[in-house]
């Protein structure tokens, strides 16, 4: 299984922008009682034939709210995450739609 979050601390009205203590329920929950393996983890295991329940977290786009407010409940959890990164916006410090403010690279970098 794949979760596919977006954006946490609900600094925008968008229903993909989770409150920070459901986010950290979630991964909580997660930590205790499934086995979360990084998504490169959890494919090699599927190519080896392994078919035990595991499940991999997964962040797109890029936004700031991933390192100042994500990262630190990912990390009190100990879950892996693969960040999918929106370079352009990155790069060119283009805003996502509804306010979202992308990453800096030395944030990224940092994560």
């Amino acid at each position: 299984m794949v979760l596919i979050y977006h954006r946490v601390g609900r600094r925008s009205p968008i229903e993909v922008d989770l409150p920070v203590s459901l986010f950290s329920e979630q991964m909580a929950h997660l930590a205790s009682q499934t086995r979360v393996v990084s998504l490169t983890d959890g494919v090699t295991a599927l190519r080896e034939g392994r078919t035990e329940p595991m499940v991999a977290v997964t962040f797109d786009d890029g936004t700031a709210d991933f390192a100042d407010v994500a990262v630190p409940v990912l990390i009190e959890h100990r879950i892996p995450v693969t960040l999918y990164v929106a370079t352009d916006f990155l790069e060119r410090g283009i805003e996502f739609p509804d306010d979202g403010v992308p990453l800096s690279w030395a944030a990224l970098g940092d994560a």
